[in-house]
């Protein structure tokens, strides 16, 4: 019996596909699948042979006479329309269409997911997908590996939505409101904490006010209020000196996080009130955690995809994978922790957690928004949104105005770019209606003010107190932070030599006294060398300082200390010395000129260096 050749065809498209997926150096496993709808195989991502619980499933379609278009930038894949709509909108996992042309031996993917929707009721019966050449295998891996990460977001943020907050108030006897009311002077007495909250202010004695907080809440006579209160304002503390000390950004969801289990400690035993803020804080908190890692990952993997190494983005895309199941678990966990606050009796004291996760989610809604997602973003933004909602709900319940001004600010971290007044934008007019019903006319008018600054930033201005960011230190430090380095530990050895590689960044200080003066990269321990090459960060390794005239050398690990005893030994009293010019700039594009100069020298200085 002949072979039909349609089989022939899918065999060779398998293997075809198998070759890529199952061959070094990713080793991932490809399971047929006998019994499923639309879908013929399972794919698990393994790294470094190790599988890492990421998996998506594939619909194969092998062909010996693909249709490409005539300019050969895209290939026409018919597909019956209960298929189309089924990998469209009905699947609930992740899942790619692969190409197989085995005329070419060239393979290709497309997402479905991430198209435009496609239902059962389309008066089509066959629907014609375009699959873009350009996203040929084995080449973009690490874009379909984005391309499953972002996929994993949307059917998240869709199974989210559909957890919905929004009817909280119509399951509430209202019968019961009047008694869920609390004298606020009762909770405000022991929530302000006057005197350290005045000590505290940037421009205050934070440190008094530190050691005044840390007693309070090391005092056994306190109650378990005032401690509380009093560990919400050493957190409040944390963030001054931080923001005073220029800490790294990936210092606040530590402080947040470390701030909320010493909130759970405290609160173990009751009351309830405020042990379900601290539930909801500590969520909030690790989300923040990782909604920040997501984002310094990111950095990497784009830098990478764009001009780095295809491996480490294949790699960094894996990892980023992993962060998102574990981001849409946690706010998934926020949300129905909120469900349960909005029929609790408790839940007076909940808004302001609340709003902590609103902070959170909102880091992941802006990457999302930077990297074009938008879709994904406004799911996320709207389940936010109504998280806002429920908070300014309890909080006038309540009569809370610190709450309300709480939300009123908080809502701005969910916006896009907006005209100069912003009345056209949603969080805008949501923020002005709450600032509406704030009762104290000094709470009213400080919320005001914030509104009206945050309203600029989000229009492009530049607000009056607002520092100017270090923009190569913020950048490396989030992609440290990414990586899990701890950048806000003085004493951890690799933020250390991140923190010397954003110092020696450029080498303009030790070069523009002279000419002849050059700086190249010295070898490291291996692990710092393989951080510096994750980072696209080499001045974290050491330094040879080169004078190319006389063909003197010193080696430091770093520009000052070498560029001290270069200077001491070589530089003073040289006659050859010849200053740059006064308008000299050591730009990128300069370095990587000088590095094409010093070619021939470096290699003669490399044959010296290991002859010993």
């Amino acid at each position: 019996m002949e072979r039909p050749r349609s089989h022939i065809t899918d065999s060779l498209g398998e293997a075809q596909m198998r070759g890529i997926f199952e061959s070094e150096p990713y080793g991932w496993a490809v399971n047929k699948i006998e019994n499923d709808y639309g879908i013929d195989f399972d794919v698990q991502i393994f790294e470094k042979h190790r599988a890492t619980g990421e998996w998506f499933k594939v619909q194969l379609k092998s062909s010996a006479s693909t249709n490409y278009s005539a300019s050969g930038d895209f290939i026409s894949q018919p597909l019956e329309l209960k298929d189309a709509a089924h990998y469209s909108t009905e699947i609930r996992d992740p899942t790619f269409l692969i190409h197989a042309d085995v005329q070419t031996k060239r393979t290709f993917w497309y997402a479905p997911q991430l198209n435009g929707p496609i239902y059962k009721d389309d008066p089509r019966t066959t629907v014609t997908v375009r699959i873009d050449t350009q996203n040929e295998l084995p080449a973009t891996l690490p874009e379909m590996l984005a391309a499953l990460r972002e996929i994993r977001l949307k059917l998240g943020a869709k199974a989210v939505c559909e957890s919905n907050v929004s009817d909280f108030a119509k399951i509430v006897d209202h019968n019961t409101q009047a008694e869920l009311i609390r004298n606020l002077q009762d909770k405000t007495d022991f929530m302000r904490l006057q005197e350290i909250h005045i000590l505290a202010s940037p421009q205050g004695k934070v440190a008094e006010a530190r050691e005044k907080v840390e007693r309070l809440i090391e005092s056994s006579e306190s109650s378990i209020e005032t401690n509380f209160a009093a560990v919400l304002e050493a957190e409040r503390i944390d963030l001054i000196e931080s923001h005073r000390d220029g800490a790294p950004q990936s210092t606040r969801p530590q402080i947040h996080l470390r701030s909320s289990l010493r909130l759970q400690r405290l609160t173990k035993k009751g009351p309830p009130g405020l042990k379900l803020y601290s539930l909801i804080a500590r969520k909030a908190a690790e989300l923040d955690v990782l909604t920040f890692q997501d984002f310094g990952l990111y950095m990497n993997w784009l830098s990478h995809v764009r001009e780095g190494d295809p491996a480490i983005a294949v790699q960094l895309a894996v990892e980023r994978l992993g962060i998102t199941h574990l981001i849409v678990k946690k706010y998934g966990q926020c949300v129905r922790l909120a469900q349960l606050a909005s029929n609790s009796p408790h839940r007076w004291a909940v808004p302001t957690a609340l709003v902590r996760v609103v902070h959170s989610i909102g880091f992941l809604v802006l990457r999302l928004r930077i990297q074009g997602q938008t879709e994904t973003a406004k799911s996320f933004a709207e389940s936010a949104m109504q998280l806002c909602r429920l908070a300014v709900w309890i909080a006038e319940l309540n009569r809370d105005d610190d709450a309300l001004s709480a939300v009123t600010t908080a809502v701005f971290v969910l916006s896009d770019r907006i005209t100069k007044d912003g009345e056209d934008n949603e969080f805008v007019k949501f923020a002005r209606d709450t600032l509406s019903r704030i009762r104290d006319r000094k709470q009213a008018e400080d919320t005001r003010e914030a509104v009206e600054r945050g309203i600029r930033r989000l229009a492009g201005e530049k607000v009056e107190g607002d520092p100017e960011p270090d923009l190569i230190r913020q950048i490396f430090e989030n992609r440290a932070a990414g990586l899990g380095i701890d950048m806000s530990n003085p004493h951890d050895f690799l933020a250390e030599r991140v923190r010397l590689g954003i110092r020696d960044y450029t080498p303009e200080r030790t070069i523009r006294h002279c000419q002849h003066a050059f700086v190249s990269i010295k070898g490291d321990i291996p692990f710092v060398y393989y951080a510096s090459q994750m980072l696209q960060l080499p001045s974290m390794l050491g330094k040879y300082i080169h004078c190319d005239l006389h063909e003197f050398v010193v080696a430091a690990p770093s520009l000052d200390a070498g560029f001290e005893i270069f200077q001491k030994q070589y530089c003073n009293g040289c006659k050859d010395i010849s200053p740059r010019p006064t308008n000299w700039a050591c730009t990128d594009e300069w370095m990587e000129q000088d590095n094409e100069r010093h070619v021939e020298f470096m290699e003669k200085f490399n044959r010296r260096r290991r002859s010993g």
